[in-house]
C-alpha cells in the first residue's frame, strides 16, 4: 500500500509506503513526476508481519464465506499465487507457530478461522466467518508472533536501498515486544541513524516504552487478542505509559 497522510493544516504530506505488498514500483514512479520531493516517507517494515501473496490474475481480493476449507501455503522463491483455495506466504516459520484447533485470522483481522491440521505441504483451515481477503493483507496468530525475527535480512537490503533513493523519515515495527526489539532493529540499521522508529503495539503482551521514538496502536490487532470490551482500558493504559517513559 502507498498512501498519503498529512498531518495538519500547512504540515508536510507523509507517504505511507508498506514494505509487505513491494510497492517500491510505484514509489519510483511518483519520485520520477517530482511529486514526492517535498514530502516525508514513512515505511512500514514487513519484521514479524506474516503476509498473504499476490493474487492470480490481478484480483485483489477473494470473498470467504463460512465454512471454505483454504490452505496455507509457504513459498520461499515467492514464484506461486494466491487463489480462493490456497493462501500463498513467505514466512517459513509460520507451522511452528500454529496447533490443531488454533484461531487465526486472515485479511488483517476480518474473516475468522480455525487450524484444522498442519503437514509438510501446508497448513488446512476452515472459515468461522465471512468477508474479503485482500492480497498483501496479514494472517494474524493472536500472541503468538512475538517468536518470529523482528526484521528479515531482505528488508534490510530493501531498505538500505531504497534509503540511498529517498530518505526514510520513519520506520513502525510491527508485533514489537520489548526495548530490546528496537534495540535489534537500530542494530540492523545503522544507515537509518537519523530516522524516527514508531513501535507498533498489536498484542497485549507488549513491554516497556523507553527505546522507542514514538508508538502505533493497532487497535484492530489488538481486538483480536483481548475481549472487546477492554480494548479501550487498554488503549487508555499503553498511552498512559508512553507518557510516563517518554
Amino acid at each position: 500500500m502507498l498512501a498519503w497522510t498529512s498531518l495538519g493544516s500547512g504540515s508536510a504530506k507523509i507517504i505511507t509506503l508498506n514494505q509487505a505488498n513491494q510497492a517500491w514500483t510505484t514509489l519510483r514512479r511518483l519520485s520520477s513526476t517530482g511529486r514526492i520531493n517535498k514530502c516525508k516517507l514513512l515505511v512500514d517494515i514487513r519484521g514479524r508481519d506474516i503476509n498473504i501473496g499476490q493474487f492470480e490474475e490481478k484480483q485483489p481480493f477473494i470473498e470467504a464465506d463460512v465454512g471454505e476449507d483454504i490452505e496455507i501455503y509457504v513459498d520461499v522463491d515467492g514464484t506461486s499465487a494466491s487463489n480462493s483455495k490456497r493462501l500463498v506466504t513467505s514466512e517459513v516459520g509460520i507451522d511452528r507457530l500454529l496447533r490443531k484447533g488454533d484461531i487465526i485470522y486472515l485479511g488483517d483481522g476480518t474473516v475468522k478461522a480455525s487450524v484444522l491440521s498442519i503437514g509438510e505441504e501446508g497448513i488446512m483451515i476452515r472459515t468461522k466467518s465471512e468477508g474479503r481477503i485482500y492480497e498483501y493483507s496479514s494472517i494474524i496468530i493472536p500472541d503468538k508472533h512475538s517468536s518470529l525475527p523482528i526484521i528479515q535480512e531482505k528488508d534490510v537490503k530493501d531498505l538500505e536501498e531504497l534509503h540511498k533513493k529517498h530518505k526514510v523519515d520513519y520506520i513502525s515495527i510491527p508485533y514489537w515486544q520489548t526495548d530490546d526489539d528496537v534495540k535489534e532493529v537500530r542494530r540492523l540499521l545503522p544507515f537509518l541513524d537519523q530516522t524516527v522508529i514508531m513501535a507498533k503495539i498489536e498484542d497485549k503482551n507488549t513491554k516497556v516504552f523507553n527505546e522507542a521514538d514514538g508508538i502505533i496502536i493497532q487497535r484492530r490487532a489488538l481486538g483480536l487478542s483481548i475481549v472487546s470490551e477492554k480494548l479501550f482500558a487498554l488503549q487508555n493504559f499503553i498511552i498512559e505509559q508512553w507518557k510516563l517513559n517518554a
